[in-house]
């Protein structure tokens, strides 16, 4: 009976040095002060608190307590990856730079899987001009830690902004790395400059599909005649699978598909708020719909063209029997006039059935765009037209 009461309380014991250790790791994530006080020692508290420390703006309280917290967890862990790391930092951060560096190196070489780490010694080496190192370092965090990716692509994103970068990432991507097409998403949406992201797949000539689809391509190409250099835009499109350099100077489309891709060297339909517009086509016919609600007014659609000056002749077909009364469907005429810069040069209201009118393109225009203009009734009725056959021709 005895023997089985030692058993039971052992066991008891046990459980509670269990749940102690549990509570010790638990806590010392979530509540490091807590675990502090009941195991001054705790390497998960002692870490989490050194990291806190270290993502405040201001780094005071890190430089107090970095290297002692750091210094505890090493001694009872010498191999501790993150505690290497914050030792290192904490070096760098007081002065002593090269053996800072020296230290966060050696705790990615206990693993490479602490995101922090590496994301620290990309920055380090773009700070000493060390490129392939800096992209060698994100592309580690883009392997082997997914929780870190967002984090890791916006710092590629920022770092494109530096030419040497750019020239290291095309022999990279080059490579096609499993995050590459992930990358190029992100960037297309999130980049403040995207010629930068334009040029590095301008070099990958020509660009796979499975890189940029055709709808990130539209994307793409979208922001850059709206925000950046034409010749940026142009150098893209010519670079993509399926371009034709036709297309530049006229609106012979070959199939309904090639119509509405990469717009706006095809055609490209908007869905704002109070304008939308639908792009279909049967085999080569090529149709625009577009509705507009009362009160509102924008672009429905716009085809980019680089037309030397002269005088063109529009025609089309356009149904506006369901236009309500006060509303306007028209074709205007822009000019390029610098980056993501653009000047009204003409427009001419459609009517019902045919239309034919001639367009003037100045001396100076390097670069148009062609759009389909609605303007909302003033009544409470929205309004909706086609238009088909579209063409333009040298007068």
């Amino acid at each position: 009976m005895m023997r089985v009461v030692a058993i039971a309380l052992g066991s008891i014991a046990l459980a509670g040095v269990a749940g102690v250790s549990a509570f010790d790791g638990w806590a010392g994530r979530f509540m490091p002060g807590a675990a502090l006080a009941i195991n001054r020692n705790s390497s998960d508290a002692l870490t989490t608190a050194n990291e806190a420390a270290l993502a405040s703006k201001d780094q005071a309280v890190f430089r107090k307590i970095g290297k002692s917290n750091a210094l505890r967890i090493l001694k009872r862990e010498p191999l501790s990856d993150r505690a290497l790391r914050q030792l290192g930092i904490y070096y760098w951060l007081t002065g002593q730079k090269a053996k800072g560096r020296q230290l966060v190196l050696l705790s990615t070489t206990v693993t490479r899987r602490d995101a922090q780490g590496q994301m620290w010694l990309a920055e380090d080496s773009a700070r000493l001009g060390k490129i392939a190192d800096a992209l060698n370092s994100f592309d580690i965090v883009l392997r082997t830690e997914p929780d870190a990716r967002e984090a890791a692509f916006a710092g590629m994103n920022a770092a494109l902004g530096d030419p040497r970068f750019r020239s290291a990432f095309v022999e990279l991507a080059a490579k096609d790395p499993p995050w590459l097409s992930s990358f190029v998403a992100f960037a297309i949406g999130t980049s403040k400059r995207p010629s930068e992201l334009a040029d590095v797949l301008t070099k990958l000539r020509p660009v796979p599909k499975s890189v940029l689809p055709e709808r990130e391509a539209g994307a793409l190409l979208s922001r850059l005649v709206s925000e950046a250099s034409i010749a940026d835009a142009r150098g893209l499109y010519l670079s993509l699978p399926g371009s034709r350099s036709a297309l530049l100077t006229s609106m012979d489309f070959r199939t309904g598909a090639e119509a509405f891709r990469y717009s706006p060297f095809g055609w490209e339909v908007f869905d704002n708020a109070g304008v939308q517009a639908f792009g279909s086509a049967k085999n080569a016919k090529i149709m625009i719909e577009a509705i507009v609600l009362p009160g509102y007014r924008g672009s429905a659609a716009r085809k980019l063209l680089f037309l030397k000056p002269g005088t063109y002749r529009w025609t089309s077909v356009a149904a506006l029997d369901e236009m309500a009364q006060g509303a306007t469907a028209a074709i205007a005429l822009s000019c390029y006039t610098g980056p993501g810069k653009w000047s009204r040069v003409e427009s001419f209201d459609l009517r019902n059935g045919n239309n034919r009118f001639d367009l003037t393109i100045p001396d100076k225009c390097t670069a148009q765009l062609l759009s389909l203009e609605l303007i909302g009734a003033d009544d409470q009725n929205d309004s909706a037209m086609t238009l088909q056959s579209m063409k333009l021709e040298p007068a």
